[in-house]
């Protein structure tokens, strides 16, 4: 085969080949004595602050390998574990404004929500800010960026409106509409669909921050994540009321 044909046939395969996955990055937890000596170090390498709480950081494969082995023989580590995703979302795809069924699923039908002013978190996939549901709302809350991507923002948009839609004259009216609504958008990949380990975490621990009410995590997974589990002790220990999905 003329050269010309081998370089052309080798360029067509490198362009049909699949790019090598990218390494999954760590979800790091320092032990309390160690966080004014370690920290520094993690910053510089590159690691992100999720936890500040529970001082846990995300850090990349590369600076894992090479400050891991370190960090453990100082005694600094108090939890490592691989960042991975925590499942998929699905979303709706009826309109849901001809039957409330879900109120008599939770037991909700016939009862007499709180009154104004109790937080409910969503820790989700974003919120569109712009829904009419959601629109000049004043009693909502971004507890960081809502970017809800073109399929997992319509699955956070949805979960908050079965929470806190106002009797509006549009689409629902929620179990609580007179819920003060948060948002912290936890789908960062494939188009919103996926929630990782670390950014739940980060908004189980903003939703803390922000002061006691409820998080409601429509999300689960069939792996155990220590780091999930200390941000929902800790949210429990700030007399937060956290609901998960099951089933």
């Amino acid at each position: 085969m003329p050269s010309t044909l081998l370089a052309a046939a080798a360029a067509l395969l490198a362009a049909a080949a699949p790019a090598p996955a990218a390494e999954p990055s760590f979800l790091v937890q320092l032990r309390p004595a160690a966080v004014c000596s370690e920290t520094a170090a993690l910053l510089a390498a590159g690691a992100e602050p999720i936890a500040p709480g529970l001082r846990i950081h995300r850090l990349g494969a590369g600076a894992a390998r090479a400050l891991l082995p370190g960090l453990r023989a100082r005694d600094a580590l108090q939890h490592v574990e691989r960042e991975r995703p925590l499942g998929t979302l699905a979303t709706f795809t009826d309109p849901l404004a001809a039957t409330e069924w879900w109120r008599a699923a939770v037991d909700a039908e016939g009862l007499d929500p709180p009154g104004p002013g109790v937080p409910v978190t969503i820790v989700d996939s974003g919120v569109d800010l712009g829904h009419p549901e959601f629109v000049g709302r004043p009693d909502f809350a971004s507890l960081n960026q809502q970017v809800p991507a073109a399929y997992g923002g319509r699955h956070g948009t949805a979960v908050a409106s079965l929470v806190g839609a106002p009797a509006n004259g549009v689409g629902i009216v929620g179990i609580y509409p007179q819920a003060v609504l948060r948002s912290w958008d936890a789908a960062t990949e494939d188009e919103g669909r996926v929630l990782e380990t670390g950014d739940i975490v980060a908004g189980i621990d903003a939703a803390t921050a922000a002061g006691r009410g409820v998080i409601n995590l429509s999300l689960g997974g069939d792996e155990r994540s220590t780091a999930i589990e200390q941000a929902v002790n800790q949210a429990v220990r700030s007399w937060s009321l956290v609901v998960a999905a099951a089933g």
